[in-house]
């Protein structure tokens, strides 16, 4: 049987955690003339909804697709494009190469276009079924994928960085698999223990391969 894995981006296949703050949130904070909140409050309160924190701080009457569009502007104009983690593309490779045994989609809420023209930078678009960007609540639609592909709760995993990524999960009836090494840290995942108890935190994505619910192989 094959098993479904659903992946966020942000801070889980790619190392943007710090570019997106310098020249993502900053930028948010200049356009609307408010200072911005350091890094650490940034990253210690923000969430998959992202609203209430901007307007925590003072962003009030702007849209989600405003905010998004302001983020994106200001990567492309100073045209960084953060790095995939080290291990994202061995691990990737090793699941593609599987075949028919997995299949691999992303969930994310960052800016669709602004998602798939990454993935084609760094050359790993291919190896994804179905790539969702915009996506505010996940829980819908990782259901949703599982009807679609016929892939039962026991078979599927989310695959994120944040508190977030657990919670949701977890409302879908899958296993989430947290690697704190993004937007959220280590203590604020493990906060949540008591709320997600199926909760699997891993140190790295090579550390996935071999606690999937079928061994996969490892990055060699």
């Amino acid at each position: 049987m094959r098993t479904l894995l659903l992946f966020d981006w942000n801070g889980t296949l790619i190392d943007d955690c710090r570019i997106l703050y310098q020249y993502g949130v900053c930028p948010i904070f200049e356009h609307y003339g408010l200072p911005a909140p350091i890094l650490d409050e940034w990253r210690n309160e923000v969430s998959s909804n992202f609203m209430p924190f901007y307007e925590k701080y003072g962003v009030v009457g702007a849209t989600a697709e405003e905010l998004n569009r302001i983020m994106v502007e200001g990567l492309v104009r100073v045209g960084v494009e953060p790095p995939l983690f080290p291990d994202t593309r061995g691990m990737i490779e090793v699941l593609y190469r599987s075949g028919a045994n997995h299949v691999l989609a992303i969930v994310s809420g960052y800016q669709k276009a602004a998602l798939s023209q990454a993935l084609l930078t760094h050359d790993i678009a291919r190896f994804f079924h179905e790539v969702h960007g915009n996506v505010r609540d996940k829980a819908p639609l990782i259901r949703d994928f599982m009807a679609r592909y016929g892939i039962p709760p026991e078979r599927t995993v989310y695959i994120g960085d944040t508190a977030d990524d657990a919670i949701a999960a977890h409302a879908a009836g899958v296993t989430p698999y947290i690697c704190p090494r993004g937007f959220h840290g280590k203590e604020r995942i493990e906060a949540i223990r008591s709320v997600v108890p199926t909760l699997v935190v891993i140190e790295t994505l090579s550390e996935l391969l071999t606690r999937l619910p079928e061994r996969v192989g490892t990055i060699v």
